[in-house]
């Protein structure tokens, strides 16, 4: 019972250490989810607009027959 009670203690005492690792990484997982996306929607307009462009120059210059 007096091991647990030491043990009971020790936790209390680093309970707020706990909560804000907690929160932080928390914070890491919703960064590295908007991050994912962000990287993700940026690269489809990246490539859209090279589409976009590659197919307006074709247009314009078309290779002889």
């Amino acid at each position: 019972m007096g091991v647990r009670r030491g043990a009971e203690r020790g936790l209390l005492r680093r309970f707020g250490l706990l909560v804000v690792l907690g929160v932080v990484l928390v914070g890491a997982a919703v960064f590295g989810l908007l991050y994912n996306a962000f990287a993700t929607l940026a690269s489809v307009l990246l490539f859209g607009w090279l589409l976009l462009i590659g197919g307006g120059s074709g247009l314009e210059n078309p290779s002889p027959e």
